[in-house]
């Protein structure tokens, strides 16, 4: 499927130096995962659009580090950058993009990324025994 996304409309919600070509490979990602994740939960195409684009949002934060700025001093040049916070959903919620990809997913397709399914099994025992 084609990425539902252009470089510039990502561009209108983060502050990145990264050309449109240069974040091409983030859209691509966002799309893939917006695309099997989301895509069959029934969502309009618009909502599916901006997940992507805030998603894209999120991903140009891992190669972007200024995008992730938390202070900056002139005097004496000092930078200071967010760590990320967030152990789950691949840490989409250490930055405000991937938190906004997340709100704007409101049946939850991305919550439970790189969360493992639990399994039961039982040993010895037969299904008339549980009844």
């Amino acid at each position: 499927m084609a990425n539902r996304v252009t470089g510039d409309e990502v561009k209108e919600i983060i502050g990145t130096s990264l050309t449109a070509s240069e974040i091409a490979p983030m859209i691509t990602a966002a799309n893939i995962l917006v695309t099997a994740r989301c895509a069959s939960a029934g969502y309009s195409i618009a909502v599916l659009k901006e997940i992507e684009r805030w998603l894209a949002a999120h991903f140009i934060t891992a190669r972007d580090r200024s995008t992730s700025l938390s202070s900056k001093t002139i005097g004496e040049a000092s930078e200071t950058y967010s760590q990320s916070q967030a152990s789950s959903s691949y840490a989409l919620g250490s930055s405000p993009y991937g938190q906004q990809a997340l709100l704007l997913d409101y049946l939850g397709c991305l919550t439970t990324l790189g969360k493992q399914k639990a399994t039961l099994k039982f040993y010895g025992a037969t299904h008339e025994e549980f009844e």
